[in-house]
């Protein structure tokens, strides 16, 4: 079991490696607004990634009140490199975005909103101190995201995948 002094610096790296995972998040959420415009989801993904970046400076807040923590992250720069890599994914165009494109986006944030809603959990269930921040209103914020995400996300499917057809989306 880890002594108290080793729990600060476990919390530490969690936030670290949290803060990391926030860069790519508000690139990708940012970049499945911008590859989305016109389509019904614009609005409600806009306002997810404007979320996430609240978000993203609230984790930055805590990581900088930890001892030890802020600064310089090598993680968070090979994070948002790997999400740059992840958009020279084959998706059955040879440029361009394409319905593909969008589900595996969606699944990507997905993965990483929920990551952030165990982090806001994880932070609740511990001795950590938030200041004021409120975990359990950020964890909720979490739970919305991914039900408009999830939604979204069946949508795009059921496009890419030939249940429905809209020449517009495609």
């Amino acid at each position: 079991m880890a002594v108290p002094h080793d729990r600060a610096k476990l919390r530490s790296i969690y936030l670290d490696d949290h803060w990391a995972g926030a860069g790519a998040g508000v690139a990708l959420a940012n970049r499945l607004a911008a590859e989305n415009e016109g389509t019904p989801w614009h609005v409600t993904l806009c306002q997810i990634a404007v979320d996430i970046e609240a978000d993203q400076q609230i984790l930055a807040r805590l990581r900088d009140a930890e001892p030890g923590g802020g600064g310089f992250s090598f993680k968070r720069v090979l994070a948002q490199g790997v999400e740059r890599v992840g958009r020279l994914k084959l998706n059955g165009r040879l440029v361009g975005y394409s319905p593909l494109s969008r589900v595996l986006e969606l699944e990507a944030l997905m993965s990483g909103v929920q990551a952030k809603r165990g982090l806001w959990q994880a932070l609740r269930q511990s001795e950590f101190t938030a200041g004021d921040v409120d975990l359990s209103e950020l964890e909720r914020r979490a739970v919305e995201q991914l039900d408009a995400l999830s939604g979204i996300h069946e949508q795009a499917a059921r496009l890419a995948f030939g249940v429905e057809s809209s020449p517009e989306l495609i």
